[in-house]
């Protein structure tokens, strides 16, 4: 997922939430970040001009799926 800060000038971001926010909310979830492959995604994204995913994009699995 890519999220927006509060204050930050977006296009089409509906809730603009520090990292904390979408980390706590969606571990109620039992979604957890996954810390490792994040920055690889984002190198990823980063090599293939994906610019909204590389400085806040984040990974994340849902524990109930594996």
């Amino acid at each position: 997922m890519i999220h927006a800060l509060p204050g930050q000038d977006s296009y089409h971001y509906l809730n603009l939430k520090p990292k904390a926010y979408w980390v706590s909310h969606l571990s109620r979830r039992r979604a957890v970040v996954l810390e490792e492959d994040t920055p690889r995604i984002r190198d990823l994204a980063k090599r293939n001009g994906a610019r909204y995913m590389v400085k806040r994009g984040l990974v994340f699995v849902n524990q109930r799926r594996i």
